[in-house]
């Protein structure tokens, strides 16, 4: 790409400005809209119940939710708040409460405030249809409006890096390497590195990227691919291969923690229910001797009431041995499933909102373009492979002779260059301190004799 002239580069920062300017207005328009919209929805909202100073969460659960006066929340994230409206009438402490709505000061998130209400809810009974409606209501924040306009021009910039590639670099006083060294990243320049995809979320650390990403080597990348093929989709191909492996071993893993978790709580409810068996028929062996008790003294009511409460224990037996594992309450392990895609593990019994937070996150959406990309790359990869072979040629000497495995190889020589230096010098180290230890031990020695010498003197001396 030939330099840019002074008068190009400064349409570029007017450029830059501009649409930064543009998309903080668009941005708090935007924001200002659907906060207007919310507040809409949720009238009881108001500045005054947001500045309330609130009543913890548990007086809240205990005193107002499980006393069924609760018809719906509001949860306001950013203010640390949730707002309860209550039903017409409430009686909050035995007395009706003036204000149909009270503010709950809490530092849960959304999903731990939820799981809190649907806990009580599920000990009071109350099936996820019937609960109480749960909505999340974002208020506008001037932080976040700043925050989301300077990804904008974080994003603008970086898109102006891959336009202008190496010479952009230049500009800003940077000297990168070239975008076909060892260090720079193949999968970033092709726009599927697995780091980027599932960066700050729970597969991370299986995924982690050590390599380059910059954008404006994707540029001098894309100009070079126009005109020689680099075959970089063959080591991507590799990458995902390998991610995904490594992925569905964490899945297996998890999947088998969880049957073995299902199984032993099974086992303890069929443990649970044998012993209730076994407490029942201790009971009608106590009874039965007390019919015959009876029976010998000649008191025939007492016993036949007796005989009744045996028949209903007999009774009860029978229904505990004859039911079955589906009349066994769900527990929590039953209740969960593992995502084929990424491996987190789902409770069935979620709102549809949660389970639909999951299938909309970023590691969900990471993992499923990875296997879409590598299942595409999959029906090509042979023919690649084998072209790749015939143009390389077939002999690894010809094929070490490339400039990119040239600059791999070099690249690990120096790494292991260092890791001997490094090596060497710990040896060193090691050899000094040893002799250090050793000479002291020696000195150590040395003042003993010296000292028992002038001890045998004295002693002479006075003898």
């Amino acid at each position: 790409m030939p330099p840019l002239d002074e008068n190009m580069k400064r349409r570029f920062r007017i450029y830059i400005l501009g649409m930064t300017a543009v998309s903080f207005g668009v941005t708090l328009y935007l924001m200002t809209r659907l906060v207007l919209k919310q507040a809409e929805a949720n009238p009881e909202v108001t500045p005054q119940a947001i500045a309330e100073p609130g009543i913890a969460i548990d007086d809240f659960l205990h005193n107002y939710l499980e006393k069924g006066e609760v018809r719906k929340v509001v949860f306001l994230p950013h203010e640390k708040k949730a707002i309860a409206v209550l039903h017409d009438g409430a009686v909050i402490g035995g007395r009706m409460s003036k204000d149909n709505v009270v503010t709950v000061a809490t530092d849960l998130s959304a999903a731990q405030f939820w799981a809190e209400v649907r806990k009580v809810e599920d000990g009071l009974g109350i099936p996820l249809s019937q609960g109480v409606a749960l909505q999340l209501q974002q208020t506008i924040d001037v932080w976040r409006v700043l925050k989301l306009t300077i990804g904008m021009t974080d994003t603008m910039r970086e898109a102006i890096a891959q336009l202008m590639g190496a010479q952009r670099a230049k500009e800003e006083g940077r000297d990168l390497p070239l975008y076909n060294h060892h260090s720079v990243c193949r999968p970033y320049l092709l726009s599927c590195c697995p780091a980027d995809l599932l960066g700050d979320t729970r597969l991370e650390g299986l995924v982690s990227c050590r390599k380059m990403h910059e954008p404006t080597h994707k540029a001098d990348y894309e100009n070079a691919q126009a005109q020689k093929d680099h075959f970089y989709d063959i080591e991507l191909y590799n990458i995902l291969q390998g991610t995904i492996r490594l992925v569905d071993g964490e899945i297996e893993k998890i999947k088998n923690k969880l049957d073995r978790d299902t199984r032993d709580a099974g086992e303890s409810a069929e443990i649970v229910k044998m012993k209730r068996i076994a407490d029942i028929e201790e009971q009608i062996k106590l009874l039965v001797g007390e019919i015959e008790e009876l029976g010998s003294q000649g008191k025939v009511e007492e016993s036949m009431r007796t005989a009744k409460k045996v028949e209903e224990l007999e009774q009860k037996k029978n229904e505990l041995k004859n039911e079955g594992k589906m009349n066994i309450p769900m527990t929590s392990q039953q209740r969960l499933r593992v995502c084929d895609d990424c491996g987190a593990q789902l409770n069935i019994m979620d709102h549809e909102s949660r389970l639909a937070d999951h299938f909309g996150g970023k590691m969900h959406l990471g993992m499923v373009e990875i296997r879409e990309r590598y299942t595409e790359m999959g029906s090509t990869i042979d023919e690649r492979r084998k072209l790749y072979g015939e143009k390389n040629g077939d002999s690894g000497r010809e094929r070490r002779s490339s400039p990119d495995r040239r600059d791999r190889d070099r690249g690990d020589r120096r790494d292991k260059e260092r890791r001997r230096s490094r090596s060497r010098s710990r040896d060193r180290r090691r050899r000094s301190n040893s002799r250090e230890r050793r000479d002291g031990r020696r000195d150590d020695r040395r003042r003993d004799d010296r000292r028992d010498d002038r001890r045998d003197d004295r002693d002479r001396r006075r003898r």
